[in-house]
């Protein structure tokens, strides 16, 4: 599986009960990231068919062990892979996450189609195999980022 920074989907998601909701973009279409790869806008379509957003996992660092929230909605937007979800206060992590100004989203996958970019540099993912969204510090995409919407126990909206 390949890690990235950066059809509609929503689910009323059970809130967990210290968390905060967070919005932001997990891919963006036809940027590149730091490898030189772009997104095409329906490169998500097939993936999140029939998917209930909680069935994406919302990890630390790409860390399976490392679940730190629940997604409530997935879904394509005119600039890029937008999602909101609940993030579970309770993780230390979340807390170096929340206090910094570092807030980036990255997109675990595997490639189902893609094509060399033109000049060599990066590839174009024509269909992604979304498998997980995880919180990083420095995101592959530099647009690939959350906010926080709600103010809970301190946190900055």
């Amino acid at each position: 599986m390949r890690t990235r920074s950066a059809g509609s989907q929503s689910s009323g998601g059970g809130s967990l009960g210290n968390s905060v909701r967070i919005a932001g973009y997990a891919a963006v279409y036809h940027a590149p990231d730091l490898s030189g790869d772009r997104i095409a806008s329906d490169a998500f379509s097939k993936t999140l068919l029939g998917r209930e957003p909680s069935s994406i996992k919302m990890l630390w660092n790409h860390d399976p062990s490392l679940v730190v929230g629940n997604w409530t909605s997935i879904r394509a937007a005119a600039f890029g892979l937008l999602v909101t979800g609940d993030l579970d206060l309770e993780h230390e992590q979340v807390d170096e996450l929340l206090v910094g100004n570092r807030r980036g989203l990255s997109i675990g996958y595997h490639t189902v189609r893609a094509e060399p970019n033109a000049g060599g540099h990066g590839r174009w993912l024509a269909e992604i195999a979304l498998q997980e969204i995880s919180l990083v510090e420095f995101p592959m995409q530099t647009e690939a980022v959350f906010e926080v919407l709600s103010d809970v126990a301190g946190v900055a909206a």
